[in-house]
C-alpha cells in the first residue's frame, strides 16, 4: 500500500510511543524529497519544502549539483529550534526518528537540547515498508561558530586553541555539507551501512568509510560556494587530530575512524560525485586495518602528522603575547557573528550564554563573558557554571 504524503507544506502532530511516531512521519514524507521541520506548539512541528536557511540552501544546491539527486530529507530547522521551547516531551516527539533503534539516544538527545546543545544527528527515519526512510538532519549548530567547528575538527581540549581557523561561515557551510554527506552515505557507499551482524571492528570500518564520505562532500560543498582556502584547511585539521594522537606510532581505532586526511588531500579540487566515491574506495582505510591490530602509521607519515598537530593546535598559555591577543580578537569576532545569526529571542541568547560558557576555551574566558554580557547584562558567572546546565554529548 502506498504510504500517505503529506502536503507540500503542513503541520503534522506526533505522539505514542517514539518507535510508532517515527514510522508515521516517514510514512508521510516518502517520496517528497527535502522539507524543512521546525517546531510549532505542543507535540507538533512544521514540515514545508520552503527552505529560508541560506546555510541549508546553498549546501543542499551544491550537493544536487555533485550527486544530481533529491534525497528524502527532513532538515531541522535549527534556527527555530534555537528560540523554541522546550520540554523533554516536546523534544522526544520532534526528534522521535532519530532513535528509533536506540531510546537511550533519544533520552541523550533530550538532554543535549535542553543544555542548549544540537549534536550531530544523521539516522534514518523508521519506516513502515522496509525500503522507505527518510533522512533527518541537524545541519549545525546555532550557537556554534569557526572556532568551536575547528576545535570539533581538531578533536582538542578547551585549553587547546586551533591557530588555524574556520570562519563562521565557512564552518557552517561544511557542517551541513557533511551532515548531508553522511545521510547520503548509505545511499552512494552501501557498504558504510551498520549491519546487525557486525563485530566492533567490522562497525568501525564501516562508519570510517561514512565519515570519509561525508567530508569529502563537506569539502566539495565548500568549494561549489567559492570557500577554497577553507576546503584546503579541513584537510590540515583532520591531520593534526591524527597527529595529535599518535601513541607508540599508532592510533587508536576510534581515531583511525576519524581520520579522513588522506583520502581529502587527494580529492584536492574534485567535487564530482563519482570521484568521491572513487576516492573513498581508494583511499579509506582498507577493513583490515581495523580486524587486527591498528596498523602502525608509518615513520615519515607519523613525522608530519605530528608536526601538523604541533603548528595547528597550542596549548593557550604557552602562546607568545601577542598571538595570544589574537586569538582573543578571532574568537571575539567569532562570537560576535554567531549573535548575529541567532534569532532575536531570549531564550535563544540564554541559551547562546549557557552552551558558550561551556564550549569557551579555557584562558579565553574573559572574551566570551565580555559578549555574554551585553546579551545578557544580568549574566554573573555563577550563572553560567551551574551543574545542571553541563550537556551530555551523543552522536547518534
Amino acid at each position: 500500500m502506498a504510504a500517505r504524503r503529506a502536503p507540500r507544506g503542513s503541520r503534522i502532530s506526533v505522539g505514542g510511543t517514539t518507535e510508532i511516531a517515527g514510522a508515521l512521519i516517514a510514512a508521510s514524507l516518502q517520496g517528497e524529497g527535502v522539507g524543512v521541520v521546525s517546531p510549532t506548539d505542543g507535540r507538533s512541528f512544521r514540515w514545508t519544502k520552503a527552505i529560508d536557511d541560506p546555510v541549508v540552501v546553498d549546501a543542499l544546491a551544491s550537493v544536487r549539483e555533485i550527486f544530481g539527486v533529491e534525497p528524502d530529507m527532513a532538515i531541522l530547522d535549527v534556527r527555530a529550534v534555537a528560540s523554541a521551547e522546550w520540554t523533554e516531551d516536546r523534544i522526544d516527539g520532534l526528534i522521535c526518528a532519530a532513535g528509533t533503534a536506540d531510546l537511550g539516544a533519544v533520552e541523550a538527545l533530550s538532554r543535549n537540547f535542553a543544555s542548549g546543545v544540537v549534536p550531530e544527528v544523521h539516522r534514518p527515519l523508521a519506516a513502515m515498508a522496509p525500503a522507505a526512510g527518510v533522512a533527518w538532519i541537524v545541519p549545525y549548530s546555532p550557537f556554534s561558530g569557526g572556532w568551536d567547528a575547528t576545535r570539533e575538527l581538531v578533536g582538542v581540549a578547551r585549553r587547546v586553541w586551533p591557530v588555524a581557523q574556520l570562519r563562521a561561515e565557512d564552518a557552517r557551510r561544511f557542517t551541513a555539507g557533511r551532515q548531508i554527506g553522511l545521510a547520503l552515505a548509505d545511499e552512494f557507499l552501501p557498504d558504510s551501512s551498520s549491519r546487525a551482524e557486525d563485530d566492533a571492528p567490522t562497525a568501525a570500518w564501516r562508519s570510517h568509510l561514512a565519515q570519509v564520505f561525508a567530508d569529502l562532500v563537506g569539502c566539495a560543498v565548500l568549494r561549489r560556494l567559492g570557500s577554497h582556502e577553507a576546503a584546503d584547511l579541513v584537510p590540515q585539521l583532520r591531520e593534526a587530530r591524527a597527529g595529535l594522537r599518535i601513541v607508540d606510532g599508532r592510533l587508536q581505532r576510534e581515531d583511525v575512524v576519524l581520520d579522513t586526511a588522506a583520502p581529502l588531500r587527494a580529492a584536492g579540487e574534485f567535487d564530482d560525485g563519482e570521484a568521491i566515491v572513487r576516492l573513498v574506495l581508494e583511499r579509506a582505510h582498507p577493513v583490515e586495518d581495523f580486524l587486527g591490530p591498528i596498523v602502525p602509521v608509518d615513520a615519515d607519515r607519523a613525522a608530519f602528522l605530528q608536526e601538523t598537530g604541533a603548528v595547528t593546535a597550542c596549548d593557550h598559555d604557552l602562546l607568545p603575547e601577542d598571538l595570544r591577543e589574537v586569538a582573543a580578537d578571532m574568537l571575539a569576532a567569532d562570537l560576535q557573528d554567531v549573535v548575529a545569526t541567532l534569532p532575536d529571542d531570549p531564550r535563544a541568547l540564554e541559551r547562546f550564554v549557557l552552551y558558550g560558557a561551556w564550549r569557551s576555551p579555557i584562558g579565553l574566558q574573559e572574551v566570551f563573558r565580555d559578549v555574554a554580557d551585553r546579551v545578557r547584562p544580568e549574566a554573573v558567572v555563577a550563572d553560567l557554571v551551574r551543574a545542571e546546565h553541563v550537556p551530555t554529548f551523543m552522536l547518534a
